[in-house]
């Protein structure tokens, strides 16, 4: 089965439906977790989770990519793609457990090298089963996928907080983080009917090894810019600081990621259907972006405008600190989910030069400041500031590389991206007003409800205004199309 325009919208029904889903379960294990655990448990899983994202980044993220790309999806494509993950995830859990072992031997450090030496095999674990997931999608089946990664993520939720009320403690986090990719690759292996397999002879395989070093490396370098400002926050401030950082953007980006991975398992394979087939990709590019600029001025804008009673309601009067953080990660989430947006039409064009120049901006831009910062006295609240600036700089590269393309063109770029900020500032100045003039007299969990009810008023009643606009049409249209009975202008 191919990937029509039928499979694409079905897609986006599952693909959203199983997002909505482990959104939910993610922002209950996260308030639940917050409460049981204290700010400064959660400062040394930041940090190693974020070393063992570095291993998954260059293991899984480009194979996933490539087989999503591949022209067919079939046994030999996943052959080639698990004995790459195989081998490649190898030699990144020995990495990190070498890493890991060093650590042990420091005091201040023995907690975090404990979760390492959990991490260091999540690596394989997430490319085995996105090798198995992407596949099904290659080939137009969304439910299963998806249905496969909501049960992994709600059984290993479960499974870590277990562990929390037995007493495990900060290690708990790290169980949950490396039971839910495993448990993905059972299940989705399973469901195909095949046992992932290490053949030496197709570790070099020459188009899925081309494409999947690509993507991997500028997935690596990405994560990697997106993570140096927590790196410099851990190596300059404390465990609770670090821990409230962590914890505020799991707030703002936990619908950051469902929203993100909607665009790269359901869009990108339709650009690239569309590329290999010969056809046009100017119109599913401009729609994608102007539909991840609407998604974000509503969904983030919200958050940004909701900060405390969110903050508050999910995480305890304990993590009042985090209040402002959440706001500031709530715009580089916005950021991101537009850049999310277009480096996903780039790859699945195979702009690869292209990608690499948006990376190399945004390191040139980025490390500069961050020593700066250091130097001057680094906090959380700067630390945010130079990420969201970087993120900034990195997507206007896109859309400059994109217009050249002849992708986009200028005027319609600016006034989506106008109509997009507007929409960000109606919803997140609505929502801010909203609980400050209820003040302290309500429960915080109350107050977010009064104030997400006015905010998703001023936002309908944003969009409702400006219906004239290209982004409010293809926002509508996707959704409208959802409906079986429309699914064929999707994309269109």
């Amino acid at each position: 089965m191919g990937v029509t325009q039928r499979s694409i919208a079905t897609g986006a029904l599952w693909t959203y439906g199983f997002s909505g889903l482990m959104l939910v379960c993610q922002v209950a294990y996260t308030s639940i977790s917050a409460r049981i655990l204290a700010p400064a448990d959660f400062g040394p899983y930041a940090l190693a989770v974020s070393v063992a994202q570095v291993g998954t980044y260059f293991v899984g993220s480009g194979v996933v990519q490539a087989v999503l790309q591949a022209r067919e999806s079939d046994r030999q494509s996943r052959l080639s793609a698990t004995s790459l993950v195989f081998a490649a995830g190898s030699l990144v859990g020995i990495v990190i457990s070498a890493i890991a072992a060093v650590l042990s031997s420091k005091p201040d450090t023995q907690v975090m090298s404990s979760m390492l030496f959990l991490l260091a095999w999540m690596p394989m674990a997430t490319g085995i089963s996105g090798v198995a997931t992407a596949s099904m999608r290659r080939s137009g089946r969304f439910r299963l996928p998806s249905l496969t990664e909501a049960m992994g993520l709600i059984l290993s939720l479960v499974l870590s907080l277990v562990c929390m009320v037995l007493g495990v403690g900060a290690l708990s986090l790290a169980i949950g983080s490396l039971s839910s990719p495993l448990i993905s690759a059972i299940l989705a292996w399973t469901l195909l009917r095949e046992m992932p397999r290490l053949a030496i002879a197709r570790i070099f395989n020459n188009e899925l090894f081309k494409v999947a070093s690509h993507i991997s490396g500028q997935n690596l370098v990405h994560y990697i810019q997106y993570t140096a400002p927590l790196w410099t926050l851990g190596a300059s401030d404390s465990t609770a600081n670090v821990g409230h950082y962590s914890r505020a953007q799991a707030v703002a980006t936990i619908p950051l990621n469902q929203l993100s991975q909607a665009f790269t398992r359901v869009v990108y394979p339709h650009l690239a259907a569309t590329r290999h087939n010969g056809g046009d990709v100017s119109s599913p590019i401009r729609k994608s972006l102007s539909i991840g600029l609407s998604l974000s001025g509503v969904v983030f804008g919200a958050i940004c405008g909701l900060a405390e009673p969110l903050t508050l309601s999910f995480l305890g009067e304990q993590w009042r600190p985090a209040i402002q953080l959440t706001g500031l990660w709530a715009i580089f989430a916005a950021v991101n989910l537009c850049y999310v947006a277009a480096g996903s039409s780039l790859e699945s064009q195979g702009r690869f030069s292209a990608i690499w120049r948006v990376q190399f901006v945004s390191l040139v831009v980025l490390v500069p400041a961050l020593v700066g910062v250091y130097l001057l006295g680094s906090s959380p609240v700067r630390i945010l500031f130079v990420a969201i600036f970087v993120q900034v700089v990195a997507h206007s590269c896109q859309l400059l590389i994109l217009i050249r393309s002849r992708y986009l063109r200028f005027r319609e770029v600016a006034s989506t991206y106008l109509h997009g900020i507007v929409l960000f500032s109606v919803v997140a100045v609505s929502g801010f007003y909203s609980t400050g003039f209820i003040g302290g007299n309500v429960p915080p969990f109350l107050s977010l409800l009064i104030g997400g009810a006015i905010s998703c008023v001023a936002g309908v009643a944003y969009l409702a205004c400006t219906y004239w606009a290209t982004s409010t049409r293809n926002l509508v249209s996707v959704l409208v199309a959802l409906k079986p009975q429309k699914l064929k202008k999707v994309l269109a």
